[in-house]
């Protein structure tokens, strides 16, 4: 069974979902798995989740936690780099060199934990894992959220985000050795919460908040369609209606949730 094997064994091999801001979720999530004393020995992640996951394999999720924290709403609209070009309206540079002054990073191959990230190329319509190189340059192609940031062109690709395709990629984890569990995090889940949704009215169809709730739903199925196709021994699963896409403001209370959805749900198989 499911509950024994990943309770013997605590070696996982983690895979974080996008969400954008609710993917600041994971933050909490990943506390809640070191203080059970799991063992995160891989991680892949696509578009938020790879940021997460990225900054944790460099050791400096602590850094960007209490960096995240600090911030206001009208913080992240001072890092946006608005585009002129027609096919994003942000260039996503600002943000990064701004992650990339606050905590340096570094080459993938050289990673005290294994990582991978997932993006989408465009030319040939297929999902791309990016496993060298710098590893902003790296988590900027996957984050690249299609007509809001614009694609990067890298090594004759032109990618996107990995959301595009595949938002939860169970199918590209890092096994470091055959009996490592896999387990998956999905903040898009279909979850009601105790807070009323933000959902569509006939008073808030504004451009902006169709387009979120059309990426929202978009997520939510291909995530859907690819745990099926590639089932995890575990998913920990956080409601897609607990932010915004954009509401990376709320941080602290995003990882509060993932800390405490991690840990009503890894009740379940522990005993």
């Amino acid at each position: 069974m499911i509950e024994m094997s990943l309770n013997s064994n605590k070696d996982i091999a983690l895979v974080l979902s996008g969400g954008a801001a609710r993917g600041l979720a994971h933050i909490g999530v990943i506390r809640e798995l070191e203080n059970r004393g799991y063992h995160i020995k891989s991680i892949t992640g696509t578009s938020i989740g790879a940021l997460i996951g990225g900054l944790y394999a460099m050791g400096r999720l602590d850094e960007f936690e209490d960096w995240i924290i600090k911030q206001r709403s009208y913080s992240f609209i001072k890092l946006l780099d608005i585009s002129f070009r027609r096919n994003g309206i942000i260039k996503g540079e600002k943000i990064l060199q701004k992650l990339r002054k606050e905590i340096p990073g570094m080459n993938i191959e050289e990673l005290p934990i294994p990582f991978c990230c997932v993006a989408t190329d465009l030319y040939t319509q297929q999902s791309v894992v990016l496993n060298k190189g710098k590893i902003y340059d790296a988590i900027r192609a996957s984050i690249a959220i299609p007509s809001v940031f614009t694609p990067v062109r890298r090594d004759g690709m032109l990618l996107v985000d990995g959301g595009v395709l595949d938002n939860i990629p169970v199918d590209f984890a890092i096994r470091t050795k055959p009996d490592d569990k896999i387990l998956a995090v999905d903040v898009n889940a279909r979850i009601l919460t105790e807070q009323p949704s933000k959902g569509l009215s006939n008073r808030n169809l504004s451009l902006f908040r169709l387009s979120n709730q059309v990426i929202s739903l978009m997520t939510e199925t291909l995530g859907n369609l690819k745990l099926k196709e590639n089932p995890p021994d575990f998913t920990i699963r956080i409601s897609r209606f607990s932010c915004e896409l954009y509401e990376f403001y709320k941080a602290k209370d995003q990882i509060e949730l993932g800390r405490k959805c991690a840990a009503e749900q890894l009740d379940q198989f522990e005993f």
